[in-house]
């Protein structure tokens, strides 16, 4: 049986493909810099305020890049 934890959030605690195709938005950090993952029909899409205060979007083909991206742009490299 799966929880609702399991099909929500990965180990890791990113969400799932599952949970993005509920409508859920990823997010990485909570001022600024910040920035979300949400999917759309043409791609991901990385949008946020980078260290500057500047606004950015990126669209990604793949959730690894978009994670990436997002990440980097929030200041948390992993």
């Amino acid at each position: 049986m799966t929880t609702t934890k399991d099909k929500f959030h990965n180990s890791n605690g990113t969400l799932t493909m599952y949970s993005f195709g509920c409508g859920y938005v990823e997010r990485y950090g909570n001022d600024i810099p910040r920035a979300t993952i949400s999917r759309e029909p043409n791609g991901w899409h990385v949008k946020g305020f980078n260290n500057d205060g500047e606004h950015f979007w990126e669209i990604e083909d793949k959730i690894k890049d978009a994670r990436a991206f997002a990440r980097k742009q929030a200041g948390k490299l992993k």
